[in-house]
C-alpha cells in the first residue's frame, strides 16, 4: 500500500511539475516578446506602495493603475508585468519605482499589438521570474526520479546450479 501511494505521488508530482513548466515557459515568453511591443504614452492613476501583501508572502509590492489610448480606444491596466506578476521586486525598487512614477504622472506603456488591451510598465524579462519555473522543474525532476527508483523492474532470472 506505502508503494502505491509512494507512486501515486510521484506521477502527481511529475504531471503538476510538468504542466507548471508548460505554463512559466508560456509566461516567459510572452514576457521576452514584450520587449517588442510598441509605446504609447500613458497616464498612472494610482501608484502605491504598499507593504500588506495580497498574498502569503511578506515584504513590499507595487500598486499600479494607468490608462493608455491605442488608435483612439482608451485602455486601462494594472499590470507591471506582461504575465501581470506581483514578484521579482526588491524594496528597494519598489521604493524606487514608487517615488519615480506619480498618480497623474506619465506612464510609458508597452502593449501587445495582437491585443491592445494586453498591456505592461516593465516589458521584457526580469530575473525574478525565473523562479516559479525552478520550482516547476524541481518537482518535475522529483517525480521523475521517484518513478525511476520505484517503478516495478522485471526480477532478474537466478542462475541455476
Amino acid at each position: 500500500m506505502k508503494r502505491a501511494l509512494f507512486l501515486i505521488f510521484a506521477l502527481v508530482a511529475l504531471l503538476l511539475g510538468g504542466l507548471g513548466v508548460v505554463n512559466e515557459l508560456r509566461i516567459l515568453q510572452r514576457a521576452h516578446a514584450s520587449a517588442s511591443w510598441p509605446v504609447v504614452k500613458g497616464v498612472f492613476q494610482t501608484v502605491k506602495a504598499n507593504n500588506n501583501s495580497p498574498r502569503s508572502t511578506p515584504g513590499k509590492w507595487l500598486a499600479v493603475h494607468y490608462a493608455y489610448e491605442v488608435n483612439g480606444v482608451r485602455y486601462a491596466s494594472h499590470s507591471l508585468w506582461p504575465p501581470a506578476t506581483l514578484s521579482g521586486m526588491s524594496e528597494s525598487e519598489v521604493d524606487r519605482l514608487a517615488l519615480q512614477w506619480t498618480s497623474g504622472g506619465p506612464a510609458l506603456v508597452s502593449y501587445d499589438p495582437a491585443d491592445h488591451a494586453a498591456s505592461a510598465v516593465l516589458p521584457g524579462l526580469v530575473p525574478g521570474m525565473i523562479g516559479n519555473l525552478l520550482l516547476a522543474l524541481a518537482a518535475f525532476a522529483g517525480g521523475a526520479v521517484m518513478l525511476y527508483l520505484e517503478w516495478p523492474r522485471k526480477a532478474k532470472p537466478r542462475p541455476n546450479t
